[in-house]
């Protein structure tokens, strides 16, 4: 994940200026492949990661409530961010050729982007510490403290077992 999460960083501006470049096809099948790579590098690995970052009793709750919350608070205001960046990049870089489609206003969003993926990188070495640091084990307080398992009466008292 954090490859493809560094690509989509480091690619970003550099793939959507040729975009903005060159208006034809060939350009367009570019980006998209290598972001498709990319995204496939992020994307493939993520669900075995969620496996492992929750403990089976909350791992439910905990994926989807942090890929939901994170799905609303990016992606529902990536097009708000993406305006906003593109006037507010108008303003402080005025383009002498408007008439043209690239310009450095233009890229405001992907350098975003590129923003928002050096973030995922930093995040994932810390979870991966984390994960070093617990020998493994994603898990309550509970779990790790009696060697990473539950007895099933244990789950019975609390009320938790699939009886």
């Amino acid at each position: 994940m954090r490859i493809g999460a560094t690509a989509i960083g480091v690619l970003a501006v550099p793939l959507f200026s040729i975009f903005l470049l060159f208006e034809n096809t060939i350009s367009v099948l570019l980006v998209q492949g290598v972001m498709t790579v990319c995204m496939a590098l992020v994307g493939g690995p993520m669900a075995a990661w969620w496996v492992d970052a929750f403990p089976p009793l909350v791992r439910y709750t905990g994926v989807g409530t942090g890929y939901n919350f994170s799905q609303a608070l990016f992606g529902g205001t990536a097009p708000l961010l993406a305006s906003f960046f593109i006037r507010e990049a108008c303003t402080v870089l005025p383009d002498p050729a408007k008439e043209k489609r690239f310009s450095w206003e233009n890229l405001a969003p992907f350098v975003w982007l590129s923003f928002l993926s050096l973030i995922s990188v930093i995040t994932m070495n810390a979870a991966e510490r984390h994960f070093v640091r617990t020998g493994g084990q994603a898990g309550t307080h509970q779990q790790m403290s009696s060697g990473g398992h539950v007895e099933l009466d244990e789950l019975d008292d609390a009320g938790l077992s699939e009886s």
